[in-house]
């Protein structure tokens, strides 16, 4: 069975994930730095918080230039929230930063539409729409959502998985591209659902 690597940025909701994680009876291990990823591991990136503050983080620790050679021999990644979002080449979130680049998208931050006035941030249990084939099973399903910045600008759109409707705007509720899985929700705060699909995402990756 392919091992699971939880990151700890110290910045993340790790014990929430943990104890999903624990309910979806997956076992892990928690790593704070680069040299303990082992080769071909699933790696699982939880986020809350700023993105600038989730790279700094993942770049102290020597996580940003890693996991990129890392998932080129073999691994997976499976971002929640922020976690996802650092996934992403930019975000304008408290100035301009650069993300990992492992998608190529922009985080940006939610703005009105000319159809809608948008309140920011966003903390809604909203349906899952649009959803490609691998997650068909949850299509209509509500997830947990708590968020100002969202991805964007994606150069392969088919990358997005998912979407939610919030004000007008679609907002990228899951991004799949192949061995890396992303959630803009928090599916350890999403009920049985929020299970469901997290485990989902573990056997999808497992099985790539």
């Amino acid at each position: 069975m392919q091992l699971v690597q939880v990151i700890d940025t110290k910045s993340n909701n790790l014990s929430n994930v943990l104890r999903a994680l624990d309910r979806c009876d997956v076992k892990y291990q928690v790593i704070q730095f680069a040299n303990e990823l082992v080769k071909g591991s699933l790696v699982v990136l939880p986020g809350v918080g700023a993105f600038g503050s989730c790279l700094n983080e993942l770049q102290v620790n020597g996580f940003c230039e890693h996991l990129v050679t890392h998932l080129a021999a073999g691994g997976k990644l499976l971002g929640i929230c922020v976690g996802m979002q650092a996934l992403a080449r930019s975000s304008t979130e408290f100035g301009f930063h650069t993300g990992l680049s492992l998608i190529d998208a922009e985080v940006t931050r939610l703005a009105n539409s000319e159809s809608a006035p948008i309140i920011v941030p966003n903390v809604n249990w909203l349906p899952l729409d649009n959803v490609s084939d691998r997650f068909k099973p949850f299509a209509g399903k509500a997830m947990y959502f708590v968020h100002s910045y969202f991805m964007t600008n994606f150069r392969d759109p088919h990358q997005c998985a998912a979407i939610v409707k919030y004000s007008g705007i679609d907002i990228p509720a899951i991004i799949d591209s192949g061995n890396i899985i992303g959630f803009q929700f928090h599916p350890e705060k999403s009920g049985e659902d929020g299970l469901r699909i997290l485990r989902h995402s573990i056997d999808l990756l497992r099985g790539i």
